[in-house]
């Protein structure tokens, strides 16, 4: 008996110890549902990645007097999500008969390219419909809470980032600003309904990791939920030495069990 404690003592200090000392970190991903699944594209480009279609973002709130009575938030299906739309309560207006309004992000092929670069992804065309006969247009009810969506680059990007918007297919592109919120989520106030998309320089270079020097921009409060969130965790570097001390302890804390095991297994054997 005693032999085999023993035994099982040395294999965990062994253990321990090439948990300690070894160079290689534990991957950690940035949050849940890390990392994202390939870009999934309408009209997908030469080399691209083969995947599913991308998915439309729905839902519906109830309304009374034409106006949604609840915050809506909208998402699509993807991981992570390629588009995600946020309106407050009340910034949506249908007809006074509505008694509930839905709201869609579709995604749709890019058709021309704006002026200030190239589209990065699909364009996302957001609409909303009311189960009354009439037109339904947002509108901004609190300065404080703006309607916004969040749209995910095709992959993290060194370059700068920006978003167009358009009210119908047939008007121009007008340039928006795209707050960065995550690894390749950018986050954009919404003026209206209608077509949004983001948009990377001409002569951007190739896609990269994001820089880790310069955090995010701060984006305004969107949806009723600020947009400011921290930039993704850091990870930590391989042989970190919280990670080693940590380790170290769990051991010690094993190797003491296992001592007073011994200890016990030796006091019976002598009250035998």
């Amino acid at each position: 008996m005693r032999g085999r404690a023993v035994r099982v003592v040395v294999c965990v200090l062994a253990l321990g110890c090439a948990w300690v000392i070894t160079p290689a970190g534990v991957p950690l991903y940035d949050g849940l549902g890390f990392p994202d699944e390939p870009y999934r594209f309408v009209d997908p480009p030469p080399g691209a990645v083969a995947t599913a279609p991308p998915t439309t973002a729905t839902g519906s709130a109830a309304a009374t007097g034409g106006a949604n009575r609840e915050a809506m938030r909208v998402a699509s299906a993807e991981i992570g999500p390629q588009v995600a739309v946020s309106v407050p309560a009340g910034d949506l207006i249908g007809p006074a008969a509505a008694t509930r309004l839905t709201l869609t992000a579709r995604p749709i092929a890019p058709d021309r390219a704006p002026p200030t670069g190239v589209i990065n992804g699909n364009v996302y065309r957001v609409s909303a419909a009311a189960d009354a006969a009439g037109p339904v247009r947002l509108r901004v009810t609190d300065p404080n809470f703006l309607p916004g969506i969040d749209l995910r680059s095709t992959v993290a990007t060194s370059a700068t980032v920006t978003a167009v918007y358009r009210e119908r297919p047939a008007a121009a592109w007008r340039e928006l600003v795209a707050f960065q919120i995550g690894n390749d989520i950018y986050e954009v106030v919404m003026p209206g309904l209608g077509d949004f998309a983001l948009v990377l320089p001409s002569a951007a270079p190739p896609p990269t990791a994001p820089p880790a020097t310069a955090p995010p921009a701060t984006a305004p409060s969107v949806g009723g939920t600020t947009g400011s969130g921290p930039a993704p965790a850091a990870r930590p570097a391989a042989g970190h030495p919280g990670r080693q001390l940590i380790g170290l302890a769990a051991v010690l804390l094993v190797l003491g069990a296992c001592i007073a095991g011994l200890r016990l297994i030796r006091a019976r054997g002598r009250n035998r």
